[in-house]
């Protein structure tokens, strides 16, 4: 997974305590639409499968799914949603036949394509199965060229085995084919922060800011977070800190924003306001039972307080 981590380094002391947003993957939601010639029955098991999946409720959408292929052995939105509830328990092996199924029975079936590259991605074992994910994609674009998700996805593929360049490429056709897209903004800015140029991969966590939905404000924690990092790297620590703080007033419980306040506060010679931050990071880490997260902002401390 190509993972954008900070570390700065105090005299002796190393910190990691931000590690980490993944570039996110996008999934094609659940079909809702079913055949016109189901019958009631099925049809009736098709809304129910839908609703148990949407509520969260998996194993039951799994069950649900499974009764309806029963029934209609050759419904290809049967095999895709039974793969989509696998995939969202973890059981990707399934959830690949299913989807295998699915564009068998609809060889232009564009969404089991791109799941299914997310699931070869998601649990790859070997190159084959990054190869695999590829093709997927590769698929996806060629029935559907217009749709961006296949092309941000791609690029995904091509960060993680190192191929910056290539996924830059596809994250700009996603942003083409939707300027709004804030997944494709905020990974372009990664890739650029990678790449070392600073300024564009500035202007895209700004772009990317700026796409985020009014209603949707937690999309904006990894963007300011990464960002801030990055002004940490560029030795700018009140710019990183209005970010870190942007991220606490969408939730005042993100320890990633505490600890890299406190790796701000320290390059500031604030001791006593890092020491501070490093205690909140470590407590909330406890909570979210994250140990090593928690041993490094601890370690901070006892730093700070040692020297």
């Amino acid at each position: 997974m190509f993972i954008k981590t900070l570390q700065i380094a105090i005299g002796t002391l190393a910190l990691a305590l931000a590690t980490g947003f993944g570039i996110p993957k996008v999934a094609v939601r659940a079909e809702r639409e079913s055949a016109e010639t189901l019958s009631p029955q099925s049809e009736t098991l098709f809304l129910e499968g839908i609703e148990q999946f949407e509520r969260g409720n998996y194993v039951r959408a799994e069950q649900v799914f499974s009764q309806l292929i029963e029934v209609e052995p050759q419904l290809p939105e049967a095999y895709y949603n039974r793969a989509r509830s696998r995939e969202a328990l973890q059981q990707y092996d399934r959830a690949i036949e299913d989807y295998s199924t699915a564009v068998r029975l609809r060889p232009e079936y564009t969404a089991a394509y791109i799941n299914r590259g997310n699931v070869y991605w998601t649990s790859a074992t070997s190159a084959d199965d990054i190869a695999a994910a590829l093709s997927d994609f590769d698929r996806a674009i060629e029935l559907e060229p217009s749709a961006p998700i296949p092309y941000l996805n791609r690029g995904n593929v091509y960060a993680m085995l190192g191929d910056l360049q290539r996924a830059l490429d596809d994250y700009d056709r996603a942003i083409e084919l939707e300027p709004d897209y804030v997944e494709a903004h905020y990974n372009r800015a990664l890739t650029l922060s990678e790449l070392g140029q600073i300024e564009a991969a500035l202007a895209s966590y700004a772009n990317a800011l700026d796409a985020v939905p009014a209603e949707a404000p937690a999309y904006a924690i990894p963007i300011y977070l990464n960002r801030g990092m990055l002004w940490l790297e560029q030795s700018e620590p009140y710019a990183a800190i209005e970010d870190f703080e942007r991220v606490l007033s969408i939730d005042a419980n993100n320890p990633e924003a505490y600890g890299n306040r406190g790796l701000a506060y320290v390059s500031l010679g604030n001791r006593e306001q890092a020491i501070e931050d490093f205690q909140r990071a470590a407590t909330l880490f406890d909570r979210q039972e994250r140990p090593q997260a928690a041993q490094l902002a601890r370690e901070a401390i006892q730093y700070l307080q040692q020297n």
